[in-house]
């Protein structure tokens, strides 16, 4: 659904770490969507500063709608979150 971040709001955000959106505000279109999965792709670069990445959880191709723009130079995340 191309309106699906129509509206969005991030939900989370923490000074010089990230900001994190996509969740939509209807609850029956983002259980909807919750079920979908992207599959994983390898990652190919650092999460640096201004660098936006999908949220996934410690199981593979668990990526969804939730995504973070990262605030500040994350290296932890490299390898976990692509």
């Amino acid at each position: 659904d191309v309106d699906y971040f129509h509206g969005a709001r991030f939900f989370r955000v923490r000074a010089f770490f990230i900001a994190q959106f996509g969740i939509h505000g209807d609850p029956a279109v983002s259980q909807e969507w919750a079920r979908q999965q992207i599959p994983d792709d390898p990652v190919l670069q650092s999460n640096r500063r201004g660098f936006v990445s999908y949220a996934i959880t410690d199981q593979p191709n668990s990526r969804s709608t939730q995504m973070f723009i990262n605030l500040g130079d994350n290296p932890s995340y490299d390898g976990a979150f692509a």
